[in-house]
């Protein structure tokens, strides 16, 4: 595999993030540097926030960044995607206190901010390594609620609904966007081109090849286990690991 800088892993981790608004979804990490228009910059506020209770430090982080009314106008349909990736065996595999899912606390605070700035649909939700997954194991670090029981309270005080997602079986159709790619399109979630608004809300965790990935391939669950995923087993699926598939986002960087 060949090594890259940490100024090249930066860039193409932005192009990654940045994949939702650029004709190259999802194969923007490894086009090098993407093409922004005349006039139109890349325009990032970063905020850190310590502290130990992650309800707050997450609504802290939001304002200090402009407050979500600054990325959410009411009447909108707002796609929240977590990462899931290890969820379907979270009853078993203690996924949320490793660290390799992202927290329920993070996801309920920033549902709840989007209703307050007037979401009228909050959509959370991610494709993992199996079709299916039960949302009543997705509970907080302190084991007092979970998602469900959430969304469910979340729902009686604001206008707004919150819809708990597992995309492989709640999409309703699967739309082709371009790519800049073998392919020239991609198939991702009808859930998330229909919305307004995408939030990814990524885990900051260490990776085998990229040591840190964060945000870079987390748009990687929005696409069908049909087309990009290969079965290990007969018992999971192994997504970018399709014999011969350009859509392969483990590849080393070119």
């Amino acid at each position: 595999m060949e090594k890259i800088n940490r100024r090249s892993f930066c860039k193409n981790g932005i192009s990654a993030a940045c994949a939702l608004s650029m004709p190259g979804l999802l194969y923007a990490c490894s086009r090098g540097d993407p093409e922004i228009p005349p006039g139109q910059g890349i325009n990032a506020r970063v905020a850190a926030v310590k502290g130990q209770n992650l309800d707050p430090m997450t609504r802290d982080a939001i304002e200090a960044i402009g407050g979500m009314k600054s990325v959410v106008n009411s009447g909108e349909t707002v796609f929240i995607k977590p990462n899931f990736v290890s969820f379907p065996w979270a009853e078993f595999n203690n996924c949320f206190h490793a660290g390799e899912c992202t927290k329920p606390e993070v996801i309920i605070a920033v549902a709840e901010e989007c209703l307050k700035a007037g979401a009228t649909r909050v959509i959370i939700g991610d494709g993992s390594h199996l079709p299916s997954f039960d949302w009543q194991y997705a509970v907080t670090l302190d084991g007092s609620t979970d998602l469900v029981s959430e969304s469910n309270r979340l729902n009686s005080k604001y206008d707004g609904t919150i819809t708990l997602a597992c995309l492989e079986n709640d999409t309703p159709e699967w739309i082709d966007v371009p790519s800049d790619s073998a392919y020239h399109k991609i198939s991702i979630s009808g859930l998330v081109t229909n919305a307004d608004k995408v939030i990814s809300v990524p885990v900051a965790k260490t990776h085998s090849w990229a040591q840190l990935t964060l945000a870079a391939k987390n748009f990687v669950g929005i696409t069908p286990l049909s087309k990009y995923a290969q079965l290990i087993d007969n018992t999971w699926f192994n997504r970018g690991s399709v014999p011969n598939s350009v859509f392969n986002p483990f590849l080393p960087f070119p």
